[in-house]
């Protein structure tokens, strides 16, 4: 009877510890690893791979390293994983898979991307509308430069040289008058602009009585100011 009653106790705690052992194994969590490359085999780094588990539909997500390694891990339950690789520049990849009790390299992925195909954008054509010629242009003197502006025709002019943009030149430092016209730091008076609302002026006064702004500068390191090496006098 005692032996009897050994071998049912001894059955018993088998088939106990049979039963406690399969919990523990379904409980392990499911780990997915893999690799993303392109076509010739060079790992992508930082492309994002999602994966989702079904029927549970939730996810993880990641960015591949320099290896273009990667790793997630889910609690045990899923039936299915739908796997999404994306990235700047590449086509997404997309691939599903099953646990498979026969294959324990199931969860280890070795996937590759493809260049995402260029994308042509419509001609664009750009139109610009220039503005009318400014009568003072806001500009600084520049490196090496001198500017000063010339408040109405008489300024500090003498009344006999009223107009004369030579005479206005030489209110300038480093401007001096001669008998044709002024120079600027001994260059020849040739080497001078003169401008009208902003078109070239060939002459060489206004009149007097002319009510305008005149902003004389002499040469400066800018080719948005070209056209003159010596002074530019402004009207």
């Amino acid at each position: 009877m005692i032996p009897r009653i050994r071998r049912t106790l001894a059955a018993l705690l088998a088939l106990a510890g049979l039963s406690a052992s399969v919990p523990a194994l379904a409980q392990e969590p499911v780990v997915i690893r893999g690799t993303v490359a392109d076509s010739t085999g060079t790992p992508v780094q930082s492309a994002t791979v999602r994966i989702t588990r079904h029927p549970q539909n939730d996810g993880a997500t990641t960015q591949t390293g320099p290896a273009g390694t990667f790793t997630l891990t889910f609690p045990p339950g899923g039936t299915e994983y739908y796997v999404l690789v994306s990235g700047p520049g590449w086509k997404p990849f997309r691939t599903r898979i099953a646990p498979d009790p026969a294959n324990p390299a199931w969860s280890r992925l070795s996937l590759r991307l493809l260049e995402a195909d260029p994308v042509v954008l419509a001609p664009v054509t750009v139109r610009a509308v220039r503005a009318p010629p400014g009568r003072d242009v806001a500009m600084g003197p520049g490196v090496g430069a001198a500017e000063a502006p010339v408040e109405g025709m008489a300024a500090s002019l003498a009344p006999a040289e009223a107009g004369e943009l030579a005479a206005m030149a030489a209110t300038v430092p480093g401007v001096l008058r001669t008998g044709e016209g002024f120079s600027v730091l001994g260059l020849d008076p040739s080497q001078n602009r003169a401008t009208l609302n902003g078109m070239e002026f060939a002459g060489s006064s206004l009149p007097s009585a002319l009510a305008a702004r005149t902003r004389v500068a002499t040469s400066a390191y800018d080719p948005a100011r070209g056209g003159f090496s010596g002074a530019e006098v402004a009207v």
